[in-house]
C-alpha cells in the first residue's frame, strides 16, 4: 500500500527533479552546440573551395619554379652561344690578319726580286740569273716586319729563310757595297722565289679555312 506524501514533500521532490531535468536539457544543448561548432570548423577546413584554393596555390608555386628553371637553362644556352660566337669572331679576325700579313710579306719579296733588273746594268756582281740583290734597308725591313708579325707568320719558315739566304751572301769590297747599299746573294733568287711560293700556299690555306668559318667565298684575299 502506497503511503500518501505530504504537500511539502511533494513540492520539494518536484523542485529537485525539475532542476535535474533542466540541467540535463542544458547539458544536452551545450553538447549539441559543441558538436555543431566542431562540424562547422571541419567543414570550413575541408571544404571543396578551401581544398581547391590550396591546390591552385601549389600549382602556382610549381609553375614559378618551372619557369625559373626554364629561364636559367635559356640563359645558359644564350651564354654558350655568345661565347662560341665570340671565339668564332676572334678566329676569323686572326685568319684575316694572317692572310693580310702573308700577302704583305709576299709583296715585299716580289718587290725585292724586281730590283734585280733595275740594278743589273750598274751592278757587275750579277753574274748569274739566280743571283739576288737585297739592299740593306730591304733586309732590315724584312727582319723588322717578320719580328713584329711573328704571331701571324710560321716562325719555322721565316727562320729557315733567313738562315738559307744568309749562307749565300757574297762579300763585296766596301766601296761597292757602300755605292749600291746592299749585298748580292748567290743563288738567292731561287730561295726568294721558293719563299714567295710558300707564302702564297699558306695564304691560300688560310683563305680556305676562313671560307669554312664564314661559309662564304672570299674574293678580297685573292693572291696575285
Amino acid at each position: 500500500m502506497i503511503r500518501p506524501i505530504s504537500r511539502s514533500v511533494a513540492i520539494r521532490l518536484l523542485k529537485k527533479y525539475g532542476t535535474m531535468d533542466r540541467q540535463a536539457e542544458s547539458f544536452d544543448l551545450q553538447s549539441n552546440l559543441k558538436f555543431s561548432a566542431a562540424d562547422l570548423t571541419r567543414e570550413k577546413i575541408f571544404s571543396p573551395q578551401k581544398i581547391g584554393g590550396i591546390f591552385m596555390l601549389w600549382v602556382g608555386l610549381l609553375g614559378v619554379v618551372i619557369g625559373a628553371l626554364i629561364v636559367l637553362v635559356a640563359l645558359l644556352i644564350l651564354f654558350k652561344y655568345l661565347e662560341r660566337q665570340k671565339a668564332r669572331e676572334n678566329e676569323i679576325a686572326h685568319k684575316v690578319k694572317e692572310i693580310t700579313t702573308l700577302q704583305l710579306l709576299n709583296q715585299k719579296i716580289n718587290e725585292i726580286l724586281s730590283k734585280r733588273n733595275l740594278y743589273r746594268s750598274e751592278y757587275v756582281s750579277f753574274d748569274a740569273f739566280d743571283d739576288c740583290y737585297i739592299t740593306i734597308d730591304d733586309y732590315i725591313y724584312l727582319q723588322s716586319f717578320t719580328a713584329q708579325n711573328n704571331f701571324y707568320l710560321p716562325s719555322y719558315l721565316v727562320e729557315e729563310f733567313f738562315k738559307n739566304i744568309s749562307h749565300h751572301k757574297v762579300v763585296l769590297p766596301p766601296d761597292e757595297t757602300a755605292r749600291m747599299g746592299g749585298y748580292t746573294y748567290k743563288g738567292g733568287r731561287i730561295i726568294m722565289e721558293s719563299f714567295s711560293d710558300r707564302l702564297i700556299e699558306l695564304a691560300d690555306e688560310r683563305r680556305a679555312q676562313l671560307e669554312k668559318l664564314t661559309k662564304e667565298p672570299l674574293r678580297h684575299f685573292d693572291v696575285q
